[in-house]
């Protein structure tokens, strides 16, 4: 793809700006396109910071999958067997939420409305612990698992294959 279509493709997806790495042959490469907001305009450069939201799922799926297929993870082992740091909090914890359910979005967790605003180097890097607590600018409500709720992806997903 050329820079050009590139900028095409920005623009007819209203994005504002981006950085595409590429690692080949074990070298990287790096390009910049865009500004960081509208706002400021200020470009894109190799270090501005972008909010990755939602893309590290696939992310963290890929590393699941691949420690399920060494076998030092099972997709039907409860998450609080796993993350010993923090547990995830439940409104009703009457059962059991597991890796597979965190992975094909039917775990209950559902983001508050309005949370999870633009990074902002004043607010610092929050932990996982106080996102959940709702402790943070980031997110200022409590994430609570409700059951038998599901993400609007999760609904499409019965079940997950690594």
């Amino acid at each position: 793809m050329t820079a050009l279509n590139i900028a095409e493709r920005m623009k007819a997806l209203h994005i504002q700006g981006l950085t595409i790495t590429m690692i080949k042959n074990k070298k990287i490469f790096q390009s910049e396109y865009g500004v960081r907001n509208k706002h400021d305009q200020f470009p894109v450069m190799g270090n501005t910071m972008f909010n990755v939201c939602s893309i590290s799922k696939l992310l963290t799926t890929v590393l699941a999958c691949k420690l399920i297929d060494e076998q030092l993870l099972q997709l039907d082992t409860p998450i609080n067997e796993v993350v010993t740091t923090w547990t995830i909090p439940s409104n009703t914890p009457s059962t059991t939420l597991t890796i597979r359910q965190l992975l094909s979005h039917q775990s209950g967790i559902i983001d508050p409305p309005n949370s999870f605003l633009p990074y902002q180097k004043r607010w610092g890097y929050p932990t996982v612990e106080q996102l959940f607590l709702g402790k943070t600018e980031y997110c200022r409500e409590p994430i609570i698992r409700q059951e038998n709720q599901v993400g609007r992806f999760g609904q499409h997903l019965k079940t997950l294959v690594c």
